[in-house]
């Protein structure tokens, strides 16, 4: 099922702000949109994690 409201984080803020706005809305994925709008890609939690691991090692 597709919700109706889908939050956005615009493109350049940190993985921490896409984090932050996942947490908030407990989503498995943010998408990611530029100045006008327009969905440019999505980031998910896994890819959350993936990113955590790479600056761990």
């Amino acid at each position: 099922m597709l919700a109706r409201f889908a939050p956005t984080v615009p493109s350049g803020p940190s993985l921490a702000d896409a984090a932050r706005t996942m947490f908030e809305h407990n989503l498995d994925a943010v998408a990611i949109s530029n100045a006008a709008g327009r969905v440019l890609g999505y980031i998910t939690a896994v890819d959350l994690l993936k990113s955590l691991q790479h600056e761990l090692k």
